[in-house]
């Protein structure tokens, strides 16, 4: 739990920290957590920006979930909303995209939405919305604005649904960027259009700030 505190507020020192107490406890029969725990330092080392170590400990995370022995009591010891495995799918699925992998993103994208769908509630639809912010992101970076708004719009109707403000936030935040991007495209010249555009993603984003969500800013703020 102390790691996904740290995690979603950006500090990415701290979530390492705890990543490596986690780590120190992986003995006494605790060994089949150590796939969840190798997603843990991908994850931290993707947002750092070092996408090469990403990509190879969250390649070894997925696959130490294929072949471990024993499945982890995520009911009984597992204190955050997103389901573990499903998560290390979808965090291998940016850093194989980063490295210009799109075809092997997609396939770990569709099997995190796989195992959401195993999942029950709330893991299962709370990570279901993660997936789905991840999907629409890689869709914009490839251009596909209307496959991202879909993406887009499935994480913000679990938000919505289910009660989980974070994901109806980001989706809408999500929504927006889409939109303005898509406006950028049609009226390059609509300074008026554009701005309006960047007006509204910025108050999004100065509420992402005021609830210390930090961790998908960078996007949002360098589109506004």
């Amino acid at each position: 739990a102390l790691y996904g505190h740290y995690m979603v507020r950006a500090d990415l020192d701290r979530a390492e920290q705890v990543a490596e107490m986690l780590r120190s406890g992986l003995a006494d029969g605790r060994e089949h957590y150590r796939p969840d725990n190798e997603a843990a330092f991908g994850t931290i080392r993707w947002y750092a920006g070092d996408f090469r170590v990403a990509h190879d400990q969250l390649e070894a995370s997925v696959a130490g979930l294929a072949t471990r022995q024993a499945s982890p009591d995520y009911a009984a010891t597992w204190f955050m909303p997103f389901d573990g495995p499903a998560e290390a799918h979808a965090h291998l699925a940016v850093g194989r995209f980063m490295r210009g992998d799109s075809r092997g993103a997609d396939d770990e994208l569709e099997a995190a939405r796989r195992r959401c769908g195993e999942v029950e509630f709330p893991l299962g639809p709370f990570t279901a919305a993660h997936v789905e912010s991840y999907a629409a992101w890689t869709l914009v970076e490839r251009g596909d604005l209307t496959r991202a708004a879909e993406a887009a719009a499935a994480v913000a109707d679990i938000g919505d649904r289910h009660g989980f403000d974070l994901w109806a936030l980001i989706g809408a935040t999500q929504q927006a960027t889409i939109n303005a991007l898509s406006a950028l495209d049609a009226q390059p010249g609509d300074i008026g259009a554009l701005g309006a555009h960047a007006h509204a993603l910025e108050g999004l984003c100065a509420t992402l700030k005021m609830l210390d969500v930090a961790l998908f800013l960078p996007f949002f703020t360098t589109t506004a």
